[in-house]
């Protein structure tokens, strides 16, 4: 989701701009053209299916030979360029947990380890962009915190409330959600995953496009709390209900940190919580406003790192 915007606006600004993708993302990025690489997850074989990486990668920055690498949470290709001594850009969300100061107290054992994997795909990068909702505190001059750029089709004509709440099951099955919801008479529009539903509900076909509508016009969001869609949530003063899964850290800070600011309730994926959802409706009726952090958005940062690295150099 980052690329979608970061990529034209490079373009835009005259860069030429080349990029490689892996899993799911080659098939959102088709408009901007990819180029589908190996995505490196943790599993079985990680060091063999690393080393084939950076020789691949290796090979593919000797041909290509740019000023500049930037990548979002990939490893293998910053290490490719600093082996090449390529400047090089990390930029992501996740990166929030080795470079910036945490407003609240977070267990010490899930901090270490999700700081050991951001630091492994941005610890020798030049410039670091941690892209984040909020305000946040950097530990070092390398890095800057900057906000997602608002996307037109968000933005741009009608935002005003419609009677809907939108929910998105990511990477959870929040069925057991919804039902609570549907029987309270709240209407509906589902995307992602979702099974057990009610009579009479579907989950929506997916699409970027179709997403955005349906965000623009919600009364509020059902969801995991993934920062894309916070951030945007926050935008368009959205109230939201979040339920990270249990297992993925980062959707948990998410939504503690968007709950402190008074923009959502968080609960549990794994779990209907009544109280939560009890809350959740009281702050759907007093709404929440929109907001925007005082930091520049993401492409502004990367311009701005471009520039900073270029004059270095």
């Amino acid at each position: 989701m980052h690329a979608r915007y970061l990529v034209p606006s490079l373009r835009a600004h005259g860069h030429d701009v080349r990029v490689y993708s892996g899993g799911d993302a080659p098939a959102m990025l088709r408009e901007i053209g990819s180029i589908e690489i190996d995505t490196l997850h943790p599993g079985p074989r990680l060091a063999r299916r690393f080393s084939a990486r950076l020789t691949s990668d290796r090979r593919i920055l000797r041909e290509l030979r740019p000023d500049l690498l930037i990548t979002d949470g990939d490893a293998p290709s910053l290490h490719a360029a600093a082996l090449a001594r390529i400047p090089r850009i990390a930029i992501g969300h996740g990166l929030l947990f080795a470079h910036c100061r945490m407003p609240i107290a977070l267990p010490f054992d899930a901090r270490m380890h999700a700081a050991l994997n951001a630091a492994s795909a941005s610890w020798i990068a030049n410039r670091i962009i941690v892209i984040h909702f909020g305000e946040l505190k950097p530990f070092d001059p390398r890095t800057v915190v900057a906000r997602p750029d608002p996307r037109p089709e968000l933005f741009e004509g009608d935002t005003r409330r419609g009677d809907a709440l939108l929910v998105y099951a990511g990477q959870a099955d929040l069925s057991e959600h919804i039902r609570e919801l549907h029987q309270r008479g709240h209407r509906l529009q589902i995307f992602g995953r979702a099974e057990r539903l009610p009579d009479g509900l579907r989950v929506e076909p997916p699409g970027v496009e179709r997403f955005a509508s349906a965000l623009r016009s919600c009364r509020g969001v059902v969801a995991t709390a993934g920062s894309n869609l916070v951030g945007e949530s926050i935008a368009l003063g959205r109230p939201m209900l979040l339920l990270p899964p249990a297992h993925m850290f980062e959707q948990e800070l998410n939504a503690l940190l968007a709950e402190g600011d008074g923009f959502a309730i968080a609960a549990s994926a794994e779990k209907v919580d009544v109280p939560a959802i009890d809350r959740f409706e009281a702050l759907l009726a007093r709404g929440v406003p929109r907001f925007e952090p005082a930091t520049p958005t993401a492409s502004q940062a990367l311009l701005r790192c471009i520039t900073e690295l270029a004059l270095a150099g």
